[in-house]
C-alpha cells in the first residue's frame, strides 16, 4: 500500500509543475457553466419547481457535476496507458515490483488530484456568486458526502483504465472511450435523472452514471440517510466488479503479450 502511496504523491508533485495548463481548460468550463445556467434560468422563467427541483438544486446540480467531469478527466493520462500496451513498453512493467492496475489507478488519482480540487474551489465561488448558497445543505453532511465523491471519482477512474486496457485487443479504442463520455455528459451532468422519462429512471441507478456523478452530487443539493445508502451500495457493488474484471483484463492481456513473446 505504502508504495501506492508514493505513486499517488508523485504523481501530485509531477501535475504541479502543469497548473497552469488547466488556464485553457477553466475557460472552456466557466464558458460551459455559462451556456447551461443561462439554459436553465430560460426553463424556469415561468415555474418554480420541476420534478421536484428548485432552480437554485437545478444549477447547482449542473455546476457540481461539472466540477466533477472537468476535474476527474485526464485524457492524456488514458492515451499513456493505451500507449504502453500499444508501443509494448508495459512488457517492462509487467515484472515491476506493483501490479500494473494499482499502479495506473493511484497514478491517475494523483494527476487529477490537484486539478478536483482547483474546480472545486472554483466551482464553489463560481456557484455562491451567481447562484448563491445551496437551499437547506447542512454542514453535518459533508464527510459523507465527500465519501461518496471520493468512490465516484475512482469508480470513474477505474473505467478509463478499462477501456485503455481494450488496447490489448483492438488498434484504436478512442470511439469506446468517446462514446462513454458523452454518455456521461448527456446524461450525468446537463440534468438530473430525474428529468428523463419515467421508464428510463430505473434502468439509470444501475449505470455509472448514478454512482459516479448523480449519486455524490444529489446528496449535495438534497442530502439524505435513505439517498445515501443507496449510493454507498451501489458504489461498493461497483468498485468490487470494476477491481475484479481490470485485474481478469489486465491478466488475459499479460499472457497475450508472454504467448508472443512479449
Amino acid at each position: 500500500m505504502k508504495k501506492y502511496f508514493y505513486i499517488f504523491k508523485t504523481a501530485i508533485t509531477e501535475k504541479i509543475s502543469y497548473l497552469l495548463n488547466l488556464l485553457f481548460t477553466f475557460i472552456f468550463f466557466c464558458l460551459i457553466i455559462f451556456i447551461l445556467l443561462s439554459i436553465w434560468n430560460y426553463i424556469y422563467a415561468d415555474t418554480q419547481i420541476i420534478n421536484g427541483y428548485l432552480l437554485n438544486q437545478v444549477m447547482w446540480y449542473v455546476l457540481l457535476a461539472e466540477v466533477l467531469w472537468f476535474g476527474g478527466h485526464n485524457p492524456i493520462f488514458i492515451d499513456d496507458v493505451s500507449n504502453d500496451i500499444k508501443t509494448g513498453n508495459i512488457a517492462c512493467k509487467i515484472n515491476k515490483p506493483y501490479n500494473y492496475i494499482f499502479f495506473s489507478l493511484a497514478k491517475y488519482l494523483g494527476d487529477i488530484f490537484l486539478q478536483m480540487i482547483v474546480f472545486l474551489l472554483i466551482g464553489i465561488f463560481i456557484g455562491c456568486i451567481f447562484i448563491d448558497f445551496i437551499q437547506n445543505f447542512n454542514i453535518k453532511s459533508i464527510l459523507p458526502i465527500v465519501t461518496t465523491y471520493t468512490f465516484g471519482i475512482i469508480i470513474n477512474s477505474l473505467i478509463y483504465i478499462i477501456i485503455s486496457l481494450s488496447s490489448f485487443w483492438f488498434e484504436e479504442n478512442k470511439p469506446f472511450i468517446w462514446i462513454y463520455d458523452k454518455i456521461i455528459v448527456i446524461f450525468g451532468i446537463v440534468f438530473p435523472l430525474e428529468m428523463l422519462p419515467d421508464w428510463l429512471k430505473p434502468l439509470t441507478m444501475y449505470t455509472p452514471v448514478f454512482v459516479s456523478v448523480y449519486g455524490p452530487v444529489k446528496l449535495t443539493i438534497d442530502f439524505s440517510m435513505n439517498i445515501f445508502y443507496k449510493v454507498m451500495t451501489a458504489q461498493f457493488l461497483w468498485f468490487i466488479g470494476l477491481i475484479i474484471l481490470a485485474l481478469y483484463i489486465y491478466q488475459k492481456g499479460a499472457k497475450k503479450i508472454n504467448s508472443n513473446g512479449g
